[in-house]
């Protein structure tokens, strides 16, 4: 980003709105704008985080290549996310497994889905019980439905989301 070493906040966030303004890829209609404008942003994100940036100044002190530059740095730093990613999947898959093979799977699977359709089909019944009464007694019944509604909308909100939770995690 074209500033110095000990740069100031103030100094590092005037050189990045100078050259975010001129490598974006509305302004700038180069075919390597966006990628430019996208390392410009992540080069910001690094020196405004001082554990970032830290880290990122021993590696450049450290280092034996004069060619090292902030575009290694990042795709090291990404390579090393997605290797963390990778083995917390591994652990969440042998987790998933060893329940999997617990005797307690298939019962807890039973009561979940038990559970989910009776929570489904209460908001269900909830719901129809307001759109008839509504439609029998008066347009003007919604105001007093409107609770209820409410209530039914949130418990299958709540129930789907708990659902999808649990299911994906046996």
């Amino acid at each position: 980003m074209e500033i110095s070493e000990n740069a100031s906040q103030g100094d590092i966030r005037s050189a990045y709105r100078k050259m975010a303004k001129l490598y974006h890829p509305d302004v700038n209609k180069s075919p390597d704008a966006h990628a430019k404008f996208v390392l410009i942003k992540q080069a910001y994100e690094v020196l405004m985080d001082r554990q970032k940036r830290v880290v990122y100044d021993e590696k450049i002190k450290t280092t034996a290549d004069p060619y090292y530059s902030y575009t290694r740095w990042v795709e090291e730093q990404f390579e090393k996310e997605r290797e963390e990613a990778q083995k917390r999947q591994v652990e969440f898959l042998k987790r998933k497994e060893k329940i999997r093979q617990s005797k307690l799977y298939y019962p807890y699977m039973a009561v979940l889905y038990i559970s989910t359709t009776v929570l489904l089909g209460t908001a269900g019944l909830i719901l129809v019980a307001c759109v008839v009464a509504i439609v029998w007694y008066h347009v003007f019944m919604f105001f007093f439905m409107l609770p209820f509604i409410c209530l039914a909308a949130v418990v299958l909100k709540i129930t789907l989301d708990e659902f999808r939770k649990y299911r994906v995690l046996f």
